[in-house]
């Protein structure tokens, strides 16, 4: 059941954090959003990681659920930066890859 919870969870926070990666995109630019982006999975994957430590499985459900707040931010990235690297025509290809 809590194998299914976190799968539920990343599916439940992509469509969001999309339109949120988007935006902030958009705003700060892709090397400003990465880089906090980066430090918010490094902190979900320490609470992960502390489940050594602590007795209990609560530490890799909140690790996971942060982990994949960060998961549509990498994916967005991509377009983006085709986006910005390609042609028209190399773009699809650059993307796909």
């Amino acid at each position: 059941m809590v194998v299914n919870l976190s799968i539920i969870i990343n599916m439940v926070n992509s469509v969001p954090f999309t339109f949120l990666g988007i935006w902030l995109y958009g705003k700060y630019g892709v090397a400003s959003v990465l880089r906090v982006v980066m430090t918010v999975l490094l902190i979900g994957t320490l609470i992960r990681a502390s489940v050594f430590k602590i007795d209990g499985f609560w530490p890799v459900i909140v690790g996971s659920y942060i982990c994949s707040c960060c998961n549509p931010f990498f994916i967005n990235c991509q377009v983006i930066i085709a986006n910005v690297w390609f042609t028209d025509k190399e773009r699809a290809v650059a993307t796909a890859l």
